[in-house]
C-alpha cells in the first residue's frame, strides 16, 4: 500500500516522524510520502527511521500560497534527494524570515527555474 499525502506534528499532522513512521509500518504501508506544510523537518527526522524498518520514504512537502486570491496548497514531489538543495534552501529561507510562502513564492519561482502560469501574465503585462 502507497501514502503519498501524510503530515507530521513538524506542521499540522497529529504524530511525530516517528510515530508516524511505526504507524505507517503497522497499518501495511510500503511507501509513505511526507509532505509536511512549509517545510522538511517531518521527512528529515523520519528519514533514518524509515530506512531501519525498510519502509520506503518519499520527500515531499506542502507548500501554502494563493491563486486569484485564493488560499491554496501546492503538494511538490523530490524522487532524487540530490535535486533538492536548491528549493529545500529557499524553504528554509523562507522560514527564517517568517515570510509568508506567498509572495516569496512569486518573487522566488522564477529563480528556481519554474514556469508558473501566473508569471507569465504577469510577464506579459496581463496581471
Amino acid at each position: 500500500m502507497i501514502d503519498l499525502h501524510s503530515h507530521t506534528n513538524e506542521s499540522d499532522g497529529s504524530f511525530s516522524p516517528a510515530e508516524l513512521v511505526a504507524e505507517a509500518r503497522e497499518a501495511g504501508i510500503e511507501v509513505l510520502g511526507i509532505t509536511d506544510h512549509d517545510t522538511f523537518a517531518g521527512y528529515d527526522c523520519a528519514l533514518p527511521l524509515a530506512l531501519e524498518t525498510g519502509l520506503e520514504l518519499v520527500c515531499g512537502i506542502e507548500v501554502s500560497t494563493k491563486l486569484h486570491d485564493q488560499s491554496v496548497h501546492l503538494l511538490g514531489y523530490f524522487l532524487k534527494p540530490d535535486g533538492l538543495a536548491g528549493f529545500r534552501d529557499w524553504v528554509l529561507d523562507i522560514r527564517h524570515r517568517g515570510a509568508s510562502g506567498t509572495s516569496v513564492w512569486r518573487r522566488g519561482s522564477g529563480n528556481l527555474g519554474l514556469t508558473l502560469p501566473w508569471r507569465k501574465r504577469r510577464l506579459a503585462g496581463a496581471a
